[in-house]
């Protein structure tokens, strides 16, 4: 029986993830960048203008079914599209896989593991 396509997410612990970024290098990304975060990533609108752009977001980096690997935007969404809105540059710590596997739990198909 088919269930329909599989379904992989990764969950954060941000409060952790902000804490291995603290005293770590911020990084400038460019607008497309940013823009291939937001078409994963939903945001509310109404939040836009409360968000505070100078503090930098967080960037994980991934592994993936043994697939090279990719950057996520865990935490400041709503201060990258507002970034993108305002044509400024968002920042963000990237935090790379060692310290991710730190911070992160593994769903595959609604199962944790």
């Amino acid at each position: 029986m088919d269930n329909g396509p599989s379904t992989d997410t990764f969950i954060f612990d941000v409060t952790k993830a902000a804490e291995l970024c603290v005293g770590a290098t911020v990084y400038a990304f460019r607008p497309a960048e940013v823009l291939a975060f937001l078409q994963i990533n939903v945001t509310e609108p109404r939040h836009y203008p409360h968000v505070d752009i100078s503090r930098p977001g967080i960037v994980a980096q991934v592994n993936y079914d043994s697939r090279p690997t990719a950057l996520a935007l865990i935490d400041g969404n709503h201060r990258a599209a507002r970034c993108i809105m305002e044509r400024k540059i968002f920042k963000a710590f990237v935090l790379p896989w060692l310290e991710v596997e730190k911070t992160v739990t593994f769903e595959k198909n609604g199962v944790r593991s």
